[in-house]
């Protein structure tokens, strides 16, 4: 969850930067929190399945992480703008967050 907090806070403020030395410090978090939290994932999905499938649960992740690069392609033809497109790409990482953080809620009331 800190890793992807760190993605949020970093992608959105990305969008306000006032300076260039701003800029490359914001895009250092993003792309620490992003690797953080691409890694723990791949951590995560390999092990829930067994040995003999984690070969083919790893082809399966860096598909959908190819899926993902195509749809940052149509994101960058559609919306001009690099302020909105920021913060576009930010969005799936809010609504995963936000996701996380009512389940969350939920097991404790």
């Amino acid at each position: 969850m800190g890793a992807m907090t760190g993605n949020i806070v970093g992608s959105v403020c990305i969008t306000w930067s006032p300076s260039i030395p701003v800029f490359f410090v914001l895009i250092f978090v993003v792309c620490g929190s992003s690797m953080a939290a691409y890694l723990a994932a791949y951590v995560f999905g390999t092990e829930l399945v067994g040995p003999s499938k984690r070969r083919f649960t790893g082809i399966i992740m860096n598909l959908f992480w190819s899926i993902g690069n195509l749809l940052v392609a149509a994101i960058v033809f559609f919306v001009r703008d690099w302020k909105y497109r920021q913060l576009a790409f930010s969005l799936p990482a809010v609504i995963f967050w936000s996701y996380f953080w009512y389940v969350r809620r939920l097991k404790v009331s």
